[in-house]
């Protein structure tokens, strides 16, 4: 019986086409637009973009970490002020600041002022212990937060649409699944299963692409240049506050803060009186907004720990004291 021999050479020469076909797809369709420039510093901020703006652009998702360079934003915009004590620190809300501020910023607002605060003021020590003892409601809260910063960051077109490259893949993994069956049937090939299994896992790689459009590519491309001339080079603008404001926020997400935060603490050690002026540089240089970051980034992490897996839902602590407020 010639079948079985056949329908074997078949499936090797098709699933071989297969493998190339996926590459040269991702290759040609799915790699990133290359639009580097001659220079590779860049001194000059590319584009005033919020935290989770620039953050989707540059990791193409939305991380904890820009949360927390939300939070070193809205310091920097004077919506929240910090006050530290003994081994807490206490964020304040600002109301007269507040009107300027995106739907995210607002939400983030509203989960830790109001639905773990007192609706002024939230200490450290109230955000970890939410985080502990309601777990799985501060993982929500946070899931929120992200669907929130979701829709905000999509609404501008930063990755192209795949469609065409999901639609191709699919078109080879149906045939090969119909050779699979094929094959199964005549000569009960047992490679094919794990032809199969290398061919589902080659299309979900293929399906989950990301290429950013042309000029997103070339403004990632800008950023990458910022970074290198906050890290690398040995001139340090001296500009007003808005420029070293923005670049602290700004290499939280890029990386290289260490070796910016360090920069800027030279720089004081010669000209303090402009850090005087900025509570978010004071923070910096003295490494508290470091380690305001960490904590809460840490209970996040607690957070999603435990609320995955047995944390509980006391629900918002607003319900709480507006029942507190009602009785008495």
């Amino acid at each position: 019986d010639v079948r079985k021999p056949l329908i074997n050479a078949l499936s090797y020469i098709w699933f071989g086409f297969v493998f190339i076909a996926l590459f040269f797809l991702y290759k040609y369709k799915g790699k990133e637009y290359d639009t580097k420039k001659q220079k590779a510093i860049s001194k000059d901020i590319p584009l005033y973009r919020l935290p989770i703006e620039l953050g989707y652009l540059v990791d193409k998702k939305i991380k904890t970490k820009h949360l927390t360079a939300t939070i070193m934003n809205l310091i920097r915009k004077k919506v929240i002020d910090v006050r530290i004590f003994n081994n807490n620190f206490e964020l304040t809300l600002i109301y007269e600041n507040v009107e300027e501020i995106t739907k995210s910023e607002m939400f983030l607002i509203t989960w830790f002022f109001n639905r773990i605060g007192d609706g002024e003021s939230v200490s450290y020590k109230l955000i970890e212990k939410d985080a502990k003892r309601n777990s799985k409601y501060f993982l929500n809260c946070f899931r929120e937060w992200l669907e929130q910063a979701y829709l905000e960051v999509r609404k501008q077109p930063f990755f192209e649409k795949n469609f065409y490259i999901i639609e191709q893949a699919l078109a080879y993994f149906s045939l090969s699944v119909m050779l699979i069956i094929l094959n199964m049937i005549i000569s009960n090939y047992s490679t094919s299963l794990y032809m199969l299994g290398l061919i589902i896992i080659s299309l979900c790689y293929v399906s989950f692409i990301s290429k950013r459009g042309k000029e997103f590519q070339g403004e990632y491309q800008d950023w990458l240049e910022f970074k290198n001339y906050l890290i690398k080079e040995k001139a340090f603008k001296k500009g007003e506050n808005q420029f070293l404001e923005y670049s602290v926020v700004y290499t939280k997400i890029l990386g290289g803060e260490n070796i910016y935060h360090q920069k800027l603490i030279n720089f004081f050690a010669v000209d303090k009186h402009i850090f005087e002026e900025s509570l978010l540089l004071k923070l910096t240089v003295t490494g508290i907004m470091n380690d305001i970051n960490k904590k809460i980034e840490r209970c996040i992490l607690v957070a999603k720990f435990k609320g995955s897996i047995w944390g509980s839902n006391k629900g918002s602590r607003a319900i709480t004291r507006y029942k507190n407020q009602k009785d008495n």
